[in-house]
């Protein structure tokens, strides 16, 4: 088993690198725009060395990378199922979603600011402003283990963490609750007032069900979350 999880990791690692090479070669593709445009003003309409278009890399690029997010996504699962978790596989897809959804600029990974955004929503950070960045900091640390950014599978052990604990449950209803001031139910002006950016108040309202009194509904939200 311990070999079976070694390669496991070892093809993460691999494909994580490859999700790297192909983010630089997207990168690079600014300059060929360049070159392809000084090329049509020159009125050259063919290129001897080949046909492709920056359209054409930009989408063979786009595809390759949809293939690398979806092989790791499959050995991803098959980490934290060999690890023992008790994960079922609908809670391992909803919280691959949640990383997907902070996972902005989709490299596999979250860094500091896109961590920050995920736990802001959760209501674990940012809404007590006063020792708030100190908080983050100190949970990025051990979340990350002193990498620059979090991969799924460290993100998977910690989100556990937050499930198993009745304690981070009622400091996340505590939070909520005074975001809505108090209200059993969220609205976008609350969250505007608590200063939640536009990713974060996204995420309230295609994730938190309605309110019969209007806005949104947290309580049904954790209810559902940690049972």
């Amino acid at each position: 088993m311990a070999d079976f999880g070694n390669d496991l990791h070892r093809a993460k690692d691999k494909l994580s690198q490859y999700l790297h090479k192909a983010k630089q070669l997207e990168s690079g593709l600014g300059n060929v725009a360049k070159a392809e445009k000084l090329c049509e003003e020159a009125n050259i309409e063919s290129n001897e060395h080949t046909d492709h278009t920056v359209d054409d890399l930009a989408f063979e690029i786009h595809q390759v990378e949809k293939l690398i997010n979806k092989s790791l996504a499959a050995v991803e699962s098959q980490i934290a199922a060999s690890g023992g978790t008790g994960i079922s596989a609908e809670q391992l897809k909803e919280y691959k979603d949640t990383f997907n959804h902070f996972d902005v600029d989709k490299d596999g990974s979250l860094n500091r600011l896109e961590f920050k955004s995920c736990l802001t929503t959760l209501g674990l950070v940012g809404i007590d402003f006063e020792g708030g960045d100190a908080k983050f900091e100190r949970i990025f640390t051990d979340v990350s283990g002193g990498s620059a950014d979090i991969k799924f599978d460290t993100f998977v052990e910690y989100m556990n963490r937050l499930a198993g604990s009745s304690m981070d449950q009622t400091q996340i209803s505590a939070a909520f609750a005074t975001l809505s001031q108090g209200k059993p139910f969220l609205t976008k002006n609350d969250c505007a007032t608590g200063g939640l950016i536009p990713e974060e108040v996204e995420f309230i309202t295609l994730n938190l069900p309605a309110h019969a009194s209007g806005g949104y509904d947290y309580s049904s939200y954790l209810k559902k979350s940690f049972t």
